[in-house]
């Protein structure tokens, strides 16, 4: 075999053993209603999470938190405690659902992940709006 076709096949190799000791990507994203989506209030929001395991507040190990919901509001920045407040909705107990009454318009809904202690996650975000009829 020429060594060309070797050395194809190493890097091969070398690729696919790579990928498999790779930690997983962690992101959190809304499931529904979907982006852009016109709604009655309340509304069902459903949240999902990869690569991060969900769990209550006060749960103090690596790779778990839980979902809050910004509601018209910024994202609170990474390291920061998330305020328990009208604008940032907690789901401490480790809900991935939520009912939501809002007012007729458009809102823009940002989920935030935060740990054991309600600080935001690096990167751990999304984002959707909905206009409720």
């Amino acid at each position: 075999m020429p060594r060309f076709a070797l050395l194809i096949l190493f890097v091969v190799a070398l690729a696919g053993c790579a990928s498999e000791d790779a930690a997983p990507a962690q992101r959190v994203f809304f499931e529904s209603p979907a982006d852009g989506a016109t709604v009655q209030s309340p509304f069902e929001v459903t949240m999902g999470a990869e690569g991060i395991a969900v769990a209550p507040a006060g749960t103090m190990e690596e790779n778990t938190g839980h979902f809050h919901i910004v509601v018209n509001g910024p994202l609170v920045p990474a390291g920061a405690v998330i305020p328990a407040d009208s604008l940032h909705l907690h789901y401490g107990t480790g809900a991935a659902s939520a009912t939501l009454d809002l007012p007729a318009g458009e809102h823009v809904l940002r989920l935030q992940m935060g740990d054991g202690a309600h600080m935001a996650i690096e990167g751990l975000s999304d984002q959707i709006t909905v206009t409720v009829e």
